[in-house]
């Protein structure tokens, strides 16, 4: 797993940082000054900012599933995995690597380009990408991130071809609007929780049942 994340990570540090200057050579600005950001802006950058992530993300991640070919060359490695891992969100072919990562970041620049939105939000979109991309994959339950069930349930939920639920990582808007969400891991978590209550309970009744019999030991 680590050759993949390292050739993921070296070829987007090696690629992107040129692609954002080019494109901001191409609109013929320069991103805005820290000094003239305010708030509202930041704000207001942060929410178009992180649509565009979204909306990218989810389509890239939708096509993927939806052509036999492009999942099996490009995105099924990264269904070999159970997201059960944080670092296996990175863990997939250069294609969907960037179809899901460096894509939806640099559509992030979109809005900054044309609505001369506030740099910072790129920024802060990408590090809340990054937080997210290893969160739903670690199956740990983290306050304040989407349910890490949410993606485990799209990688264990077999189906067919364009058939899959859950595809967005970061908020649940297109997979309302598309229709595809699915709220079946917090049943899935409900049986977990009760199974577990259970067993606590069988252990609990053991040592109490132990603990009397010792006590009988002792008093014969």
């Amino acid at each position: 797993m680590l050759p993949v994340l390292l050739r993921n990570h070296f070829v987007h540090l090696a690629v992107c940082p040129l692609l954002t200057v080019k494109l901001f050579d191409w609109a013929k600005m320069e991103p805005r000054a820290p000094e003239d950001e305010t708030f509202v802006n930041v704000f207001i950058s942060c929410v178009l900012c992180g649509l565009a992530f979204e909306v990218t993300f989810f389509f890239s991640h939708y096509l993927e599933h939806m052509f036999p070919s492009l999942y099996r060359n490009c995105h099924l490695l990264h269904h070999t995995t159970k997201a059960d891992i944080a670092l296996s969100g990175y863990y997939m072919t250069l294609i969907d690597y960037f179809g899901e990562g460096p894509i939806p970041m640099l559509a992030q620049l979109l809005p900054t380009i044309f609505f001369a939105s506030s740099s910072t939000a790129v920024i802060h979109g990408i590090y809340l990408n990054i937080l997210y991309a290893t969160t739903v994959h670690s199956g740990w339950r983290v306050p304040g991130v989407s349910h890490p069930g949410m993606h485990w349930l799209h990688h264990n939920h077999i189906t067919k071809v364009g058939e899959a639920i859950n595809y967005a990582t970061h908020f649940d808007l297109m997979d309302l609007v598309w229709n595809t969400k699915s709220y079946k891991y917090l049943e899935v978590e409900q049986r977990l929780n009760e199974e577990r209550a259970r067993i606590k309970k069988t252990k609990y009744l053991v040592c109490e049942v132990v603990a009397g019999f010792n006590c009988l030991s002792k008093t014969n």
